[in-house]
């Protein structure tokens, strides 16, 4: 089976790099498989090759049809690569030939309500998803979300969670955790929750802000950049927060190695791999309950989850983190969960089922 990864851009971003460990995995097992973006990131961090400058041009679609041709199966990472293959994979008869040009599957990534959140987006999305053999949600909940907001048919929904090295990950060792908190200009006895994601509103970094206003003992450890940065540096400073924001760090497991958990509070979300990867590294998680979040934290076992907004509940959570017992405790937990649900290599034999009956489909 020849395979083919399409990202939107190269950002070292959840949908991107997925992807990016996917294509290894299939390597793993002998799975032809290559991984392009329609154009550069902003940021950057992923090495893999750009198919054009405007993702939208006649050049960009002639180039990823070409590519789609020498493949036997392409996916579609993310709302903005469907369209491209919607596009450059259509049969000699336009739309009206759905299933005849070249095939391809879509791993949705955004919650449903907050990509498909106008009724000409829906419209437009429905068009795209029908030209897709079948469609990926990473939960049940998400699935279910696909079928009743955009109309996508039940029968051409699979679902497969997200999923991570699980080798790339582990608990640090005692050196490991010292060198990781100098290299960030760490107190070794602070209590240091981590956060990675990117620093855009919706990924609700300043709800961790404001949380931690109240339990002066935490220290935010940020990775990741984007155009909120500012406004959370001074929302920091404002309300005299211990924080360090590290910017875009290309190797994430330094942040993790440093931390005693892990927190989330977006505003929106599906299933987010940098939970997993937390989890992994043998870190609690503290979170919101949104998208498919509840599928990777169990509250009271592997971390705390609380509601989309509860403001009080994320200040309860960080001042229980203060108990080093209570961390190591659901710490523990929250990696013999992610093992054995959420390992790449495990993920990647479910994703090979699903493409070998887009495959056969007619």
């Amino acid at each position: 089976m020849r395979v083919l990864h399409l990202i939107s851009d190269t950002d070292r971003r959840g949908g991107q790099v997925f992807a990016s460990d996917l294509h290894d995995a299939f390597g793993r097992v002998g799975i032809d498989s290559e991984v392009v973006a329609l154009r550069a990131g902003s940021v950057g961090g992923l090495d893999v090759d750009v198919v054009g400058g405007d993702r939208r041009a006649p050049a960009t679609y002639a180039r990823v049809r070409r590519l789609m041709a020498s493949r036997d199966i392409t996916i579609a990472h993310g709302s903005t690569t469907v369209l491209a293959c919607a596009v450059a994979g259509m049969g000699p008869t336009g739309w009206r030939g759905a299933g005849a040009g070249h095939p391809f599957v879509t791993r949705q990534l955004s919650e449903t309500a907050f990509w498909v959140n106008t009724r000409s987006r829906r419209l437009r999305v429905s068009a795209y998803l029908r030209r897709s053999r079948l469609v990926v949600a990473l939960a049940p909940g998400a699935a279910t979300e696909l079928e009743r907001i955009v109309g996508v048919a039940p029968e051409k929904i699979r679902v497969v969670p997200n999923g991570v090295p699980a080798t790339r990950f582990v608990p640090p060792t005692p050196d490991q955790r010292q060198a990781a908190r100098e290299s960030f200009d760490l107190a070794p006895d602070a209590v240091v929750v981590a956060v990675v994601g990117a620093l855009v509103p919706e990924k609700g970094v300043d709800r961790l802000i404001d949380a931690a206003a109240d339990v002066p003992e935490v220290t935010l450890l940020i990775a990741g950049d984007g155009p909120a940065r500012a406004d959370l540096q001074r929302r920091a400073a404002e309300r005299a927060v211990s924080a360090r924001f590290a910017g875009s760090v290309p190797d994430p497991e330094r942040i993790y190695q440093a931390g005693d958990a892990f927190a989330m509070a977006s505003r929106t979300e599906n299933m987010p791999g940098v939970i997993i990867e937390a989890s992994f590294s043998g870190l609690p998680t503290v979170a919101n309950s949104v998208g498919a979040i509840g599928e990777l934290v169990v509250d009271g076992e592997t971390g705390w989850l609380l509601g989309p907004d509860d403001r009080d509940g994320l200040t309860g959570a960080f001042r229980s983190l203060l108990d080093e017992g209570e961390r190591g405790r659901r710490g523990g937990l929250a990696r013999t969960f992610a093992l054995e649900r959420f390992e790449i290599d495990v993920v990647a034999r479910a994703w090979e089922n699903v493409l070998e009956e887009a495959i056969r489909r007619p």
